[in-house]
């Protein structure tokens, strides 16, 4: 069941860099707003056929992704510019076609993704913004033409529909933590409540991550330098930003490393590990 919610903000084309979201083009004006997501279809489950097992009939290991989720978002383009003035010399009408060729525009813009932004309470008196990342599951959508309520002048409305690229929200915050080799295990605490499967982790040199609770590995082996793994984009590089695969030792799991809601205790062999992540929520 779903639950529509009012929208906040829209971002076609926009980036996210340590913790500042940005770029791209922010929809939030007076011709051209949001008017609400129809929450989020389907459960979060994993999606695929599971690997068999060897040697145990029937048997198959757990190894699923998470399965992709849609949701509807529907637009609303006024007679009115984003400032909220005519700024055509043909008057309303034509701010308003104007407004809605721009939100087709954007929606249909080359199959690239959009981030769709969220402020909710932080559970301190302040807000904190949540952000998925989407993409346009088919190019043409419902066009309704009509007044919105409340307004004398009429609207165009538009529904979209969309694939959530991750399943989760992430938070706008990037957490960085330095894990020492040796000694007891570090504690890399996720505050959602959905995993994280997406982190990166920086490696100054040889070293091995191990989470002591799943017996998840990242190892690093044969390295003449610093290299970053990016767990979500699945690629290992040096600091010139060149691949160095052959610095990777591959973990048994068909995945590298996943950090459960709650604290993680991750143990690192060799030298020190900076990880980096985003708190997931469902």
């Amino acid at each position: 069941m779903t639950y529509p919610v009012t929208c906040q903000r829209l971002r076609m084309g926009g980036t996210i860099t340590a913790s500042t979201l940005s770029g791209g083009t922010v929809i939030e004006s007076a011709g051209i707003a949001l008017a609400a997501w129809d929450g989020i279809l389907g459960y979060p489950g994993r999606d695929g056929e599971d690997a068999a097992l060897l040697g145990r009939d029937g048997a198959k290991r757990l190894t699923k992704q998470y399965r992709p989720r849609i949701l509807t978002i529907q637009f609303l383009a006024r007679d009115r510019s984003a400032t909220g003035t005519i700024t055509t010399t043909d008057g309303r009408r034509y701010e308003l076609e104007s407004n809605l060729d721009g939100i087709k525009t954007l929606v249909d813009g080359g199959g690239g993704t959009v981030l769709l932004e969220r402020d909710i309470a932080d559970g301190t008196g302040g807000t904190a913004t949540r952000w998925i990342e989407l993409e346009a599951v088919e190019a043409s959508s419902p066009i309704t033409r009509g007044p919105i309520f409340g307004s004398t002048h009429s609207a165009y409305q538009m529904s979209q529909v969309f694939r959530g690229a991750y399943p989760f929200w992430q938070s706008e915050t990037l957490n960085s933590q330095v894990l020492t080799a040796g000694g007891s295990p570090n504690a890399v605490v996720n505050d959602g409540n959905a995993r994280v499967s997406n982190a990166s982790l920086a490696f100054v040199g040889n070293a091995v991550v191990t989470h002591d609770t799943n017996g998840d590995t990242v190892e690093i082996a044969g390295s003449t330098g610093a290299s970053t793994v990016d767990i979500g984009a699945s690629t290992i590089k040096d600091g010139s930003n060149n691949n160095v695969d052959n610095w990777f030792e591959p973990p048994a799991k068909p995945y590298w490393l996943r950090l459960d809601p709650g604290s993680n205790p991750l143990t690192i062999t060799g030298s020190n590990v900076t990880i980096s992540y985003r708190d997931h929520w469902l």
